[in-house]
């Protein structure tokens, strides 16, 4: 009967024993199969939002065949931009020069001399900007084939050249301009003028009240042809001039 019991009492161990053994590799397995199931969450959604971020830039290179570092205007080219201009715009524009001694109208639009202006002159050797009835010449250096970079932010336009910077205030006097924004030329009165800009253009933003609402890129569309690609609408602008630009 003792040895009955004793058998009993073992046999009711082991199986306790086999239970826990059961319940706990049930555990490790369940665990497992949780942290895996969590990694490739992680991962899914590490890949997701990285491909969300290259939407963009896959839909670019669906219209824009290729970016190119520059397109070149040699003073018949101009692009409109179709942005109207006002006391609220602010941009970024990067350019080079390919002639320093002749007037050109680099970019924007004006109502007429002395009115109501947002652009930017090359004018007596230096660059000049005309902000709503203000012109201001910056007074620096200029080399050909050097980077100009003018920035307006909303209290002033600075313009850096050859190592130097000139910082412009801008008046704070409300206005507007019903004349889009022109590139390698400006629009006046709604007619483009005619010393076109001679000079390379590597990228030109333009914000109304902080939003980007122009993000142009030098790129060559499918056939070949340079243009000017807006990331913000996802189109090519082209020349409204004559001739073509070049483009490296």
């Amino acid at each position: 009967m003792k040895n009955e019991k004793g058998a009993i009492t073992f046999i009711t161990l082991g199986t306790i024993i086999f239970i826990i053994a059961f319940l706990v590799s049930s555990f490790v397995i369940i665990s497992n199969k949780l942290q895996a199931q969590t990694e490739i969450k992680r991962e899914t959604k590490r890949i997701y939002e990285a491909e969300v971020n290259n939407v963009d830039q896959i839909y670019d290179n669906l219209l824009a065949v290729d970016f190119v570092e520059y397109i070149q205007g040699t003073g018949t080219q101009y692009i409109d931009t179709g942005i109207l201009p006002d006391n609220n715009t602010t941009f970024e524009i990067s350019i080079a020069l390919d002639d320093i001694t002749s007037t050109q109208a680099i970019f924007g639009s004006r109502q007429g001399i002395g009115q109501q202006s947002f652009n930017v002159f090359f004018n007596d050797k230096d660059m000049r900007w005309d902000y709503n009835t203000t012109q201001t010449s910056s007074g620096l250096t200029y080399t050909i084939g050097q980077m100009i970079t003018i920035t307006k932010n909303t209290t002033s336009t600075i313009i850096e050249t050859n190592g130097k910077t000139k910082t412009i205030a801008n008046a704070t006097t409300t206005f507007s301009n019903p004349y889009s924004l022109y590139i390698f030329n400006i629009q006046q009165s709604g007619t483009a003028e005619t010393r076109l800009a001679k000079m390379k253009l590597y990228y030109f933003k333009v914000y109304k009240n902080g939003t980007l609402v122009g993000d142009f890129f030098p790129a060559i569309d499918k056939n070949n042809v340079a243009c000017l690609y807006d990331k913000v609408t996802k189109q090519c602008l082209y020349n409204s001039g004559t001739g073509n630009f070049n483009y490296k």
